[in-house]
């Protein structure tokens, strides 16, 4: 039975794609992994929920992790990495993972991270090149691949679940999505309705056509997720804790919505302005004097060109030239032997909507106020 829930007009792009709310990722639901968690210490407590688990550790062991939030898409490995070899004694004395002086644990954190996403580019990789029979979540239409699903479900139902180049497991996501539209929940707000055509009139006139960003069962699919700064060393806030005040916690997300990564490397900034500021001074690439055709770039292309070369450099692909690296390091290092140009307007890039969809969906850059007069 077809659910078209979606009239929209194919051209249309709503502005909460290009402003996206910053997801910071949280304990609830269960480890990323999907495996059940055996206590290692006492080997008689087993869950899949984060949250039980560091409840169990807290209050049965006197063990509290730090820095939470950055090592949750391997939480489950982190933890039977660190307890295996945790010698505990006989006292009632609290024992903190994650310490800022602890570099092993520092060590720990980035290898375990490293590893993770080798696992998960290696995934990507193959369901790139992976051909089956793919349905249409709300349609009768059907194709043997990803992209002509997205761009399909794009085009004729408005739906905007991320970039496909950002996403794994996307089929398990596909499936959640499925499973939900036919319980008659609105994938945005999440509430339940009486038909297919209460559902259909409800996400239209609310333009809900996105997932809920509150719902951290969603998160895993993110490839961006699994780029969390292992060298943050704040200890976490938990914005449910009494003790902790509103304005703190609020403080504390505005810090961590506006930390940005550089397009030609690896380094975060406490700002967009910031790291606008080190692109100018180390790579030579300034976003309020970038250019085509003699005019300064206008806030949609400014979009495209941040999207097309995140996109490049998660590659290992110049972006200008579009050669190949083996790593990283090699195509910063080629970056910085010549001026950053936009592409010419003939160039894809320009006509090409899919980079109007940020590649990181939480990237503050997009978002950069080129009319500041500080600036």
């Amino acid at each position: 039975m077809d659910i078209n829930v979606l009239d929209t007009e194919p051209d249309t792009v709503p502005t909460t794609v290009l402003k996206p709310n910053i997801k910071v990722l949280d304990t609830n639901g269960e480890f990323w992994s999907g495996q059940i968690w055996i206590c290692p210490i006492c080997l008689t407590y087993s869950t899949k929920l984060m949250n039980q688990t560091l409840n169990h550790l807290l209050q049965s062991h006197q063990i509290k992790i730090l820095n939470i939030n950055s090592i949750i898409p391997f939480l489950d490995t982190y933890l039977n990495s660190c307890l295996n070899d945790l010698k505990l004694e006989n006292s009632n004395q609290m024992i903190e993972l994650g310490s800022s002086n602890d570099k092993q644990d520092l060590d720990t954190r980035y290898n375990l991270q490293k590893q993770k996403l080798i696992e998960i580019l290696a995934i990507q990789e193959n369901e790139r090149n992976s051909n089956h029979q793919i349905h249409c979540l709300f349609c009768r239409f059907i194709t043997d691949n990803h992209t002509n699903l997205f761009k399909h479900l794009f085009d004729e139902h408005g739906l905007l679940i991320g970039l496909l180049d950002n996403l794994v497991f996307v089929d398990e996501f596909l499936m959640i999505l499925k499973q939900k539209l036919q319980q008659l929940l609105c994938l945005y707000c999440e509430k339940t309705f009486t038909s297919n055509a209460v559902l259909r009139k409800h996400m239209r006139k609310k333009k809900h056509f996105q997932v809920n960003p509150k719902n951290s069962d969603y998160d895993k699919f993110y490839l961006v997720n699994y780029y969390q700064d292992v060298t943050v060393t704040t200890n976490t806030i938990d914005p449910n804790d009494e003790d902790t005040g509103d304005a703190q916690w609020e403080d504390w997300q505005d810090l961590v919505e506006s930390r940005t990564m550089c397009l030609f490397d690896d380094t975060l900034h406490e700002t967009p302005e910031l790291c606008n500021e080190h692109m100018k001074s180390i790579h030579h690439f300034d976003l309020f004097e970038l250019k085509l055709d003699d005019q300064l770039l206008d806030f949609y292309q400014r979009i495209r060109l941040i999207n097309y070369i995140r996109s490049k450099y998660s590659k290992c692909i110049c972006f200008q030239c579009d050669q190949s690296f083996q790593h990283q390091d090699l195509l910063v290092e080629h970056l910085n032997t010549h001026q950053q140009l936009c592409p010419s307007k003939n160039h894809s890039l320009w006509h090409d909507p899919s980079f109007l969809f940020p590649f990181f969906e939480n990237d503050p850059l997009l978002m950069l106020d080129m009319d500041d007069d500080e600036m």
